[in-house]
């Protein structure tokens, strides 16, 4: 639930800030991101529970979204 409040976030976002001619593109790949994100997302939970040690790869990943997301929103706003 907390993604799709972060998508539709960024959406509004997005349609306030970016220009006309740009603006429905740049919306319109906010869901293309959302769709690789799930996929990806799809891949590290397959790898985490087909092998016994790699769960914490997992949670290295998580923590480095979550450095870049923090970096993006205090350097972006």
């Amino acid at each position: 639930m907390s993604s799709m409040g972060e998508r539709v976030g960024a959406e509004l976002y997005l349609t306030e800030s970016v220009g006309v001619p740009k603006r429905f593109p740049a919306v319109a790949f906010v869901g293309v991101c959302a769709s690789l994100g799930l996929t990806v997302a799809l891949g590290v939970a397959t790898l985490v529970t087909s092998y016994g040690f790699n769960w914490r790869i997992a949670f290295w990943v998580g923590a480095g979204i979550a450095l870049i997301g923090s970096a993006a929103r205090t350097t972006y706003t």
